[in-house]
């Protein structure tokens, strides 16, 4: 199957975290070919993946040359028609890596069986099922690291204002201005608001970053004296009939519509479309905390935390004697607030001068944050090896401790400082109901992320919508989070606008109107 043939039938399809026009003819030339850069980078892997295997485990089973590399073409076309049929080139189940990370598993797992059975059923030299295992891993691998390096590049290309499309925003209220602050404060998505359409007093009352431009009922001309192809509509902002109304002239003129679903921190996996009637509704689904999945959660914490602490503990004597060799000790103790608010110590390598926390009153103007946290790019207390840790966030390791003493989990929310706890708000607190986390959404999704704003969605989001399939994905983008800073990847060369998640909003018709 060619690149081409591929990305026409994903006309409609969004590429990892960028997000297409549904219309070929109304995507700009860019974004075609960012998305066949997405389609070639995954075949890449996919090759990558194959001709190792090839060479590694199918060479014993007597497979000539001439034999793995027939094979090769068949590989690649079921396994990028799996990827596609996974909706992996959309943006609605890419936007978030830890989703991407746990449907790239399943669809590699489902490529290669679909693979190995493909090959025995048309006569070709036997594969055996232990070999197309070890393709779907290696395949998985590849791909992921790949498209890793592609969102790198595309989220920086974004924060610079390239690869973005004009939106225009319908509605004036809150929730309006809340789908404007996201926007804004997440660049990677790929929106560019270029004016506001509703109430005139409302959109000076919230001081909206793109101009006012008219009233909704000119929502079809504006759009188009601007060249929009696209609008954002929050729901909430527009009565019941002139929400509708509106929605129908805009179709009718063959613009993009994309509606807000109003609703604050829920997960999108939780709506079910559940017409009432012949009306369009959804069924949000409850939470199902059970109590099995709080003792799985638990038993994966002493579990995989017994492993790593194994595993890690050469490293972190490693790092010990080079913190040493700067003065001062290795393991830095600092109280924190966990769960059901709770201080306990929480343990780090340090990566700091030993008077760091006296000199922070020096810096608090020069903080790069929003909010109570602190972040300052070029923060002069860090030591040499410690800029390293900090950045690859290596300096976490001795907190698999305390994820042992049932202090900490392996997934969850920062574990925060009191003086940051005092100035969070009743929703925020929120938080305290699970264990923090060594790792968690916010800091594998938006920890360079300067927005405060993003931080409160993002663990309350958690909280909200924890589970242990959560949890694992989470894990499993926090290896390749690592592995990118490891390589000083980091998430955008801007500090000031960064890589997030966007968990806040549920967004009806994702992969409609984004290009």
């Amino acid at each position: 199957m060619s690149t081409d043939i591929l990305t026409d039938s994903l006309t409609e399809a969004e590429s990892g975290n960028e997000a297409f026009s549904t219309d070929a003819h109304d995507a700009p030339r860019g974004n075609k070919w960012l998305r066949r850069l997405l389609v070639l980078s995954d075949s890449v892997g996919i090759t990558l993946a194959w001709l190792i295997t090839s060479l590694s485990v199918v060479s014993s089973e007597g497979l000539t040359s001439r034999s793995r590399l027939g094979f090769l073409p068949v590989v690649l076309v079921v396994t990028l028609t799996t990827i596609a049929g996974a909706k992996l080139y959309k943006a609605r189940v890419c936007s978030v890596r830890a989703v991407e990370t746990a449907t790239l598993i399943r669809a590699c797992g489902l490529a290669s069986t679909a693979s190995w059975l493909i090959a025995g059923r048309f006569g070709a030299d036997a594969i055996r099922l232990s070999t197309a295992a070890v393709s779907g891993v290696l395949t998985f691998t590849f791909v992921m690291a790949l498209r890793t390096f592609y969102r790198s590049f595309l989220e920086a290309a974004r924060s610079e204002g390239r690869f973005t499309r004009p939106v225009l925003l319908v509605g004036s209220g809150d929730e309006a201005y809340e789908l404007e602050q996201m926007i804004v404060d997440e660049p990677e998505l790929g929106y560019r608001v270029i004016g506001v359409v509703g109430r005139a007093h409302e959109a000076a009352e919230r001081n909206f970053a793109a101009p006012y431009l008219g009233p909704v009922a000119d929502a079809v001309q504006i759009a188009r004296a601007h060249g929009v192809t696209g609008v954002v509509i929050g729901s909430s902002s527009l009565g019941f009939r002139e929400l509708n109304q509106t929605v129908r002239v805009l179709l009718d003129a063959g613009i993009h519509v994309q509606v807000s679903g109003g609703l604050l921190g829920f997960n999108a996996s939780r709506l079910r479309s559940n017409p009432i009637g012949r009306e369009a509704a959804f069924y949000l689904e409850q939470v199902q905390l059970k109590g099995w999945q709080s003792k799985v959660k638990r038993v994966l914490d002493l579990l995989l935390g017994t492993i790593a602490l194994v595993l890690a503990s050469p490293l972190m004597a490693i790092f010990a004697i080079l913190i040493r060799r700067d003065g001062g000790k290795a393991i830095f103790r600092q109280q924190r607030i966990g769960h059901n608010g709770k201080p306990f110590p929480v343990f780090k390598l340090r990566t700091m001068v030993v008077n760091a926390e006296s000199l922070l009153a020096e810096l608090e103007a020069k903080n790069e944050r929003t909010g109570p946290l602190f972040k300052m790019k070029n923060d002069p207390r860090f030591t040499r090896i410690g800029k390293f840790l900090d950045a690859t966030s290596l300096n976490e390791l001795p907190q698999l401790i305390n994820v042992l003493r049932g202090e900490m989990s392996l997934v969850g929310p920062r574990p925060a400082l009191q003086r940051e706890v005092d100035q969070f708000n009743d929703r925020l607190l929120l938080r305290h109901r699970v264990r923090p986390g060594m790792t968690g959404l916010w800091q594998v999704e938006s920890r360079d992320n300067p927005s405060f704003a993003d931080y409160e969605r993002c663990d309350v989001f958690y909280v909200e919508n924890w589970s242990v399939r959560l949890d694992l994905m989470i894990m499993a983008q926090t290896v390749v989070e690592v592995g990118r800073r490891a390589l000083g990847k980091s998430s955008s060369n801007n500090p000031e606008k960064q890589e997030s998640v966007r968990p806040n909003l549920t967004l009806a018709g994702a992969d409609d109107a984004r290009a």
